[in-house]
């Protein structure tokens, strides 16, 4: 990890919110492997506390998350991206399979 742990209190206080599942208003943001993290109400050290949908991943500062993982984007910025990607693969192979005959 890059910087301060979250300390176990404000671990245990994320824990708690989500003992039914994800809350609604808490959005979400994609890192750079197109992994999804939840932009939690609770803070520390200035700084608001994310958590992994990873389930062996700690709680971590939205700080240590663009450091370690790179820049988060939204659900619609990653959803624009994964049609951009798809349409560029679709394309690709439609070329492969037009060069083929």
């Amino acid at each position: 990890m890059t910087g301060e742990a979250v300390p176990a209190e404000v671990c245990e206080d994320v824990y708690a919110d989500t003992r039914e599942g994800r809350p609604t208003g808490w959005p979400v943001f994609y890192d750079r492997d197109g992994e999804p993290w939840s932009h939690t109400t609770h803070a520390h050290d200035g700084d608001t506390v994310m958590l992994p949908f990873a389930g062996d991943m700690r709680p971590m500062l939205r700080r240590d998350v663009l450091a370690e993982f790179g820049p988060l984007v939204t659900t619609e910025q990653y959803d624009e991206y994964l049609s951009a990607k798809n349409a560029r693969m679709a394309r690709e192979h439609a070329e492969r399979e037009g060069n083929s005959t």
